[in-house]
């Protein structure tokens, strides 16, 4: 009995550790989500500007490591992985329950999709999470055509990104073939370099 009991006991640690990211049907990626490109933005927060680049340094069952680093070469922040699933491209920092992802872009466009942040419980979701910091995403355009680091993008999407706690709206502007291009928000993006 105490020899089952152990076994249990590993087997639901087990599980609890690598969570259920076997169990999710990980899609096909999306086509900027190849090993080797690169952006690389300006990014300004409270008056202070960096050169951001971000990497698809790996990738393994269809899922992929973004590294960024800043102009002097330093990471900013650990590795990063990118899968599609349930028609979002998510993000996280660790590999474990891919199902605790955050939802960083749709994969499909549509005028009116959603997406949402908790900022308090830091999950994102296809549905609306109950937290008095929410973040929403929609798409409010698709469609476009827009100039950026010196190319034009002709498929080009926005998402309004609205907070539950002030009325500031912000936006996100991504291309269906070469990814994230800008942002308006506190921490602002804007698209120097792609490398593909």
């Amino acid at each position: 009995m105490f020899i089952k009991t152990l076994l249990l006991l590993f087997l639901a640690s087990t599980l609890l550790e690598n969570g259920n990211s076997n169990k999710i049907a990980i899609e096909d990626p999306l086509p900027y989500m190849k090993v080797g490109n690169k952006w690389v933005y300006e990014v300004t927060l409270s008056g202070y500007t960096d050169t951001v680049t971000f990497e698809i340094v790996n990738e393994a069952e269809k899922v992929f490591e973004v590294i960024d680093y800043n102009q002097r070469g330093d990471p900013t922040t650990r590795s990063r992985f990118w899968f599609v699933h349930d028609g979002f491209l998510k993000s996280y920092y660790k590999r474990k329950n891919l199902n605790d992802a955050e939802i960083f872009s749709v994969s499909n466009p549509v005028v009116g999709k959603k997406f949402y942040y908790g900022l308090n419980k830091g999950c994102g979701s296809s549905k609306p999470i109950k937290d008095d910091r929410l973040v929403t995403f929609e798409v409010i355009r698709t469609n476009q055509t827009i100039v950026a680091a010196g190319r034009s993008f002709s498929d080009v999407f926005t998402v309004e990104v609205r907070n539950s706690f002030d009325t500031a709206k912000y936006e996100r502007l991504y291309s269906v073939s070469h990814g994230f291009l800008s942002s308006t928000e506190l921490q602002s993006f804007t698209l120097l370099d792609i490398n593909f």
